[in-house]
């Protein structure tokens, strides 16, 4: 009988993980921008929103969408499945029907680093997701508030990828 007892303990650290939170805001700027965004530790301010539309502005394309907000786990669990611990399949499925129902072709990661691993992030399956879209990394939203020169950086980033403004 103890030996099952050992075995029980042990299969249990298999059947759960540690809660590995992860919260990405998401903004669609028409239908040919996505900004994507790691908030895990705090949600955007009404400044760092109102710099974002104002980036959108510039790119001339439609208003800013509403911030969509992606948790993971989900909302209510306590502990991540361990078949997906960091939330990697369900990302690339979301990410996926994303792709597939949206015109999006460019893809903008507002990074807290100057060059962070996406695949780390938000798992290989969901970057694979993204291929044939440009995808960039600037600042983040509190960076680019923080440190004025960083502005720069990032509009030299973005406008390569600008369209004209049509005259109507």
């Amino acid at each position: 009988m103890a030996p099952l007892a050992a075995e029980t303990i042990a299969a249990t650290p298999a059947q759960t993980q540690p809660l590995q939170p992860l919260k990405l805001a998401l903004w669609q700027a028409g239908e040919e921008w996505l900004f994507i965004a790691d908030v895990s530790s705090q949600l955007p301010t009404s400044a760092e929103q109102k710099l974002l539309a104002n980036i959108a502005r510039a790119l001339h394309t439609s208003p800013l969408a509403a911030l969509e907000l992606i948790e993971w786990p989900l909302p209510g669990a306590g502990v991540a499945p361990c078949e997906d611990p960091f939330g990697h399949e369900f990302l690339s499925v979301l990410f996926d029907a994303r792709f597939q129902s949206r015109l999006t072709q460019k893809v903008v990661w507002l990074a807290s680093r100057d060059e962070i691993d996406l695949a780390a992030v938000i798992g290989p399956q969901a970057v694979a997701s993204m291929a044939g879209l440009v995808q960039l990394q600037v600042p983040s939203l509190p960076r680019l508030l923080a440190d004025p020169a960083l502005k720069a950086r990032c509009w030299e980033r973005l406008r390569p990828h600008v369209l004209p403004r049509q005259s109507g």
